[in-house]
């Protein structure tokens, strides 16, 4: 099998290059991934539980993602001669295995990834722990960032061992740290939106849709991010949007048929669900480019000529209400359109310890370019505290809003933390 000459060709060559200590973390954290994936595809088979078929789509599709992890994460490449070796014929899988990779490690489902159906425990024993061996691959991890806690990709490979063992909030917090550290990598971005939906059952509701708007802004030929954005565009309903999605998706597919085949069976269910008119939208969405996709967006969200817009948020908190919760607990600061697209203009996170605060919200806080709060004349203010420390409201947090206010105003608002999310 393919990990198994993969694992071979790299483990030996980890123990005699001397590369520097980051780079052997990572790429020993890729392959300990890898081999426990791999052992629970192997196990799942023999006990029945997986067709072979979908078997042998899981373990390519294992392969593909181990061998772009290992080849392409342009690290610093290994001093002297003693690894060489290994350089071409590890590359050389690469234009074999191009494709759509990443339908595995954190997605709901690779097979039919529409139905967002629950995958079974991977890398866990009986209790729903973690096994042995990724309990250290992550403590290992942790020690380093405690060492470097600036590491932006020492967060992003830690939330990847989370997603692994199906840690969702602990990955989300994670992938979110290595976000917050470099907001400007496609690939983490697109996966903090894979994990939040994960933690929120499969759900893309709220945060993932924007964030996988944001990176295909800046890569918008990601195959991963393209495949995500049109399962939340169908999942709300707006199959024009997910056909048109999908549409720009096939063509990254050329050389992985069975994708393709996926792909293109969704698409068709998709239609099923339109109506006329919805059909034409689909069919003229279809044949337009994301630039002139975006330019229509924009147009229908105008920015105003004036400079960046600035409101200061004076948060508090109605004494008792909160008596419960630990300091720590997430509150989340918002700015959203009053009349519009339900999704935050601006968001900044604080936490309840720091309560009364005062925060800032300005057009750097917007989740996409083309949303930004100069953008919109009146607006809602709030302040949320997240019990789970998800963006998504859910029973049980505790808020307050304002009431729509003139954003050509004072720029100052008090933001009460009052009722309870029912």
């Amino acid at each position: 099998m393919l990990v198994v000459v993969v694992l071979a060709l790299l483990l030996p060559s980890l123990q005699r290059r001397r590369v520097s200590a980051d780079l052997v973390d990572r790429r020993e954290v890729n392959v300990a991934i890898a081999r426990a994936q791999l052992a629970d595809l192997e196990k799942r088979l023999a006990d029945g539980e997986l067709p072979d078929p979908e078997f042998q789509q899981e373990r390519q599709r294992l392969e593909r993602d181990l061998a772009v992890d290992i080849t392409g994460t342009g690290e610093q490449s290994a001093s002297g001669s003693g690894g060489h070796w290994m350089t071409w014929p590890v590359a050389a899988l690469v234009p074999v295995l191009a494709g759509f990779v990443y339908l595995t490690i954190g997605t709901p489902t690779a097979i039919d990834p529409l139905n967002r159906k629950a995958m079974p425990p991977v890398a866990q024993n009986q209790s729903g722990e973690a096994s042995p061996d990724m309990q250290e691959v992550i403590a290992r991890i942790q020690q380093r960032l405690r060492q470097q806690p600036d590491d932006a990709k020492g967060w992003f490979m830690l939330g990847r061992a989370y997603m692994t063992v199906r840690q969702f909030p602990n990955a989300v917090d994670a992938i979110r740290k290595s976000y917050e550290l470099n907001d400007s990598v496609p690939d983490v971005i697109i996966r903090l939106a894979d994990a939040i939906a994960m933690s929120q059952g499969g759900s893309m509701a709220g945060e993932p849709e924007p964030l996988l708007q944001r990176a295909l802004l800046m890569q918008p030929d990601n195959a991963q991010g393209l495949w995500l954005l049109g399962i939340a565009q169908n999942e709300r309903a707006s199959h024009a949007e997910a056909i048109a999605t999908w549409e720009r998706l096939l063509p990254l597919l050329q050389d992985d048929p069975q994708s393709k085949a996926e792909v293109t069976r969704l698409i068709n269910k998709a239609r099923q669900e339109l109506d006329p008119s919805d059909a034409q939208v689909a069919a003229v969405k279809t044949e337009q480019s994301q630039g002139q996709q975006m330019t229509e967006f924009s147009e229908a969200f105008p920015q105003p000529p004036a400079g960046p817009l600035t409101l200061r948020v004076n948060v508090s908190l109605l004494e008792g209400v909160a008596e419960e919760l630990s300091a720590d607990t997430t509150v989340f600061v918002y700015a959203k359109a009053a009349e519009g697209p339900p999704m935050p203009l601006a968001v900044a996170r604080r936490t309840l310890g720091d309560i009364p605060f005062s925060v800032t919200l300005s057009d750097e806080d917007a989740m996409m370019p083309a949303m930004k709060l100069s953008g919109f004349k009146r607006v809602i203010v709030g302040a949320r505290l997240s019990r789970s420390g998800n963006a998504i409201a859910k029973p049980g947090d505790i808020y307050g809003e304002t009431l729509d206010i003139d954003t050509g105003g004072e720029g100052e608002v008090d933001v009460k933390i009052t009722d309870v999310v029912q």
